[in-house]
Formats: C-alpha cells, sequence, structure tokens
C-alpha cells in the first residue's frame, strides 16, 4: 500500500512543483494544464488502487496481492460519478450547512461502491444512501477524527525537516484511504 500512495504523493508533489501549479492554480501557463490534468488523474488513479488493496486486505481475499490494480474504466467511472456528486453537495454546502453535510455522508459510500462493482454509475448514490442510512454520526466522526489527524500533521510541517514532511504526506495519504476503506467495509458488512 506505501509503494503506490508514496508514488502517487512525492510524484504528483514533484510534478506539481515542476509544473508550478505548487504556487496556485490561476498563475499556470496554458501549457502546464494538460500535463497538470495527467498528473490529477494518475493521482486519482494510484489512490483508487491503494483503496482496493485496502478492501483486499480486510477481506482477506484469496486473489489479494500486494497491489490491486483498478481499471482505467472502473477508474473513469468513478472520477465521473465523484465529479457529478460533488456539484450538489457544494452547492447545498454552499448555501445551507447542515443539508450539505448530510448530503456529503449520504453519498459518501458511492466511490466505494462503483470501486467495489456493487452498483453501477449514479445508482451507487442511492445504494450509498442505504448503506449510511442510519449511521451518518459515526461516519461523520470517522471524518472528524481523519480530519483533526491531518490538521495536527499539517501543523507541524513549517517546522519539520523536508525528508519527514514528505513521509508525513505519504503516511497520511495512506492512512486517509486505509480509515476510508475500512469505514465503507465496516458499513458495508454490517
Amino acid at each position: 500500500m506505501l509503494v503506490p500512495s508514496a508514488v502517487a504523493t512525492i510524484g504528483s508533489g514533484l510534478a506539481f512543483r515542476a509544473l508550478d501549479a505548487d504556487h496556485g492554480f490561476w498563475m499556470l501557463p496554458q501549457r502546464a494544464m494538460v500535463p497538470l490534468a495527467l498528473v490529477v488523474i494518475a493521482r486519482f488513479w494510484l489512490g483508487l488502487c491503494v483503496t482496493a488493496t485496502v478492501l483486499a486486505i480486510l477481506r482477506a481475499n484469496d486473489r489479494w496481492r500486494p497491489t490491486q490494480w483498478v481499471a482505467l474504466t472502473t477508474a473513469f467511472e468513478v472520477g465521473f460519478v465523484a465529479i457529478c456528486l460533488t456539484g450538489p453537495i457544494l452547492a447545498a454546502l454552499l448555501f445551507f450547512i447542515a443539508p450539505g453535510v448530510w448530503l456529503a455522508i449520504r453519498w459518501s459510500q458511492a466511490v466505494f461502491l462503483l470501486l467495489d462493482r456493487r452498483a453501477a454509475w449514479f445508482e451507487s448514490a442511492e445504494e450509498s444512501g442505504l448503506v449510511v442510512k442510519d449511521r451518518y454520526l459515526r461516519v461523520l466522526a470517522v471524518w472528524l477524527i481523519v480530519g483533526a489527524a491531518n490538521y495536527a500533521l499539517q501543523a507541524g510541517e513549517p517546522f519539520a525537516p523536508t525528508v519527514l514532511v514528505w513521509a508525513g504526506r505519504v503516511c497520511a495519504d495512506t492512512y486517509n484511504l486505509a480509515v476510508l476503506a475500512a469505514l465503507y467495509y465496516a458499513l458495508a458488512e454490517a
């Protein structure tokens, strides 16, 4: 799990620096947009591979391998649905915070359901609502714990040597993906 996570984190960080994307998206020259999009897509795909690996480990799958590679067609489906579901969530958060959080939690497992092949395309949003039914506070609590851990790690970055910052980012990315995959596993298997 750490290898694809490290490749995604360190590789995208170096690519962002090479493209000058670490100074802000709006400062980028037009020629850097396509390479930047490819870096974001590759990082997303590697994150899906780490998530699939965590799910295979949790299930003690006989077909478990050190890294579960996600088909690019599945990654496209997951990415497309995630982007489409993000619009209504952001709109609800912008105008009404509580309904936005509720909607985000309701649809939070859609990506995992697509990755797990338990739902297809947008039916994953409805299936996600069934998976989290009556467990909204548990999901919110996990999100708050993960968010607090990430905040604490980022707060220490200005004081840490560069090697520790990168190691912390790799561990944080792996931790985030593993915890969210474990949350899905616990919700879906219950």
